[in-house]
């Protein structure tokens, strides 16, 4: 039997690697890496017939359109979300035909989630609620913790208040959010590394804070505490989670009850879904009296026309998505006309600007030349006044000594008077 392991290969959110990280515990080996937006063209090209046993958790999926999977894959469909959001808005039209009587072979299927159980039943596919695969996740004892509280893709407002209530702790903020053109480049082996590493530090955390479910069912999986916050938009895809997990609303975390100085364990009510998960994909991956999985395979004929079906159905959606697109690009040409002219504005002024700078500059220099010109003359002034000051000295000087010479020649002249 060969193994295949299903990767978002274009993703932006390494939580659709720790998804796929999750189901690879399982597997004794990977002998084909899938990418989930192209499964109906796995193995096409190889000339191979021996079917691929997958373990098909994570969400489905941006490309709906490429869907039902290749007759190749032997699926074991578990921990699924389908999400009505795709780029052509198919929604849960791939649900239907071809794609709804693909999934019933395989049935029951084990939704991820409460909105998945509901949206699969729905469409009159045998569901039940399976819960994540990345409950089942497990690392060996990591030893000393690192003391970390850990901020995941919270919000910067939020962030602030938790440091402000709790400012002694060792806050550290990091994301899941990826650099998809450099993602792609890596190997899997070199990407389940980086989930790896990832894992391992939320394992070492005093304590793990966040907005993803994709780093809080982890870190309830490695026994680290964790607290999420939900926003009432993803509560759908969230709501079967609650339960398992301190979370609280976004908006409540301004006056936050969890106390992350001294975290509160988590609770232990997952482990009954670990267990039926870990024992499904178990007996999915090695019980050998397992009767083999159906074969489905479309007549290609048949499978084009249901495809371009739904991309004709898809074509209204798309159509006004390129007419928003095209309402965007008028009025971000407006906005790029407006900023050019805004642009010869500021040139002008800055021209302008140059010219008074210039003409400051010149009467700096022409001041600056009085200025010197002034202390040169109040130097030679000051050495003017310094000798006039020696010759006021002098004269009253000689005027002393006349003074003195009168009165002695007074005096003679007194005793010339009284001796004639």
């Amino acid at each position: 039997m060969k193994y295949g392991i299903v990767l978002n290969v274009s993703t932006d959110n390494i939580g659709d690697d720790i998804q796929s990280y999750a189901a690879l515990r399982f597997l004794p080996r990977v002998d084909h890496v899938i990418d989930r937006e192209g499964l109906d063209s796995f193995g096409l090209l190889d000339g191979e017939q021996e079917p691929v046993s997958v373990i098909m958790n994570g969400w489905y999926m941006n490309r709906k359109f490429n869907w039902p999977p290749s007759g190749r894959i032997r699926p074991l469909f578990v921990s699924m979300h389908i999400t009505e959001n795709d780029i052509l808005g198919i929604g849960d039209r791939f649900l239907d035909g071809l794609g709804g009587d693909y999934l019933r072979r395989f049935a029951p299927i084990g939704a991820r989630d409460e909105a998945t159980l509901l949206l699969l039943k729905r469409k009159g596919i045998d569901a039940y609620l399976s819960g994540c695969l990345t409950l089942t996740l497990s690392l060996p004892d990591c030893g000393d913790k690192s003391g970390e509280v850990i901020l995941t893709d919270v919000d910067e407002a939020t962030a602030a208040v938790l440091k402000r209530q709790f400012p002694a702790e060792n806050w550290q903020e990091i994301s899941h959010r990826l650099d998809p053109v450099v993602n792609q480049r890596l190997t899997p082996e070199e990407r389940f590394a980086a989930v790896e590493a990832l894992l391992r530090r939320y394992q070492r955390a005093k304590c793990v804070v966040t907005e993803r479910l994709h780093c809080a069912l982890p870190c309830l999986a490695l026994g680290t505490p964790v607290l999420l916050l939900y926003r009432p938009e993803y509560l759908p895809r969230m709501s079967s989670f609650l339960p398992l997990l301190h979370s609280m609303p976004l908006e409540d975390a301004a006056a936050c009850s969890y106390d992350v100085s001294s975290p509160r364990e988590n609770p232990s009510a997952y482990l009954g879904c670990r267990q039926a998960l870990e024992a499904r994909c178990e007996a999915f991956v090695h019980d050998e009296e397992q009767p083999p999985s159906p074969r489905v395979v479309f007549p290609l004929s048949e499978l084009v026309v249901w495809q371009k079906d739904l991309l004709k159905n898809a074509e209204v959606s798309f159509r006004a998505q390129v007419e928003e697109l095209r309402g965007w690009c008028s009025a971000l040409e407006r906005a790029k006309s407006w900023n050019e002219a805004q642009c010869l504005a500021k040139d002008a002024r800055i021209s302008e600007l140059e010219d008074w700078t210039e003409k400051l500059d010149k009467a700096k220099t022409y001041l600056t030349e009085q200025l010197d010109a002034r202390d040169a003359r109040i130097a030679e002034l000051a050495d003017w006044t310094e000798e006039l000051d020696k010759a006021k000295t002098y004269l009253t000087e000689q005027l002393d000594a006349r003074d003195a010479r009168i009165a002695e020649l007074a005096d003679w002249t007194e005793e010339l008077d009284k001796a004639k």
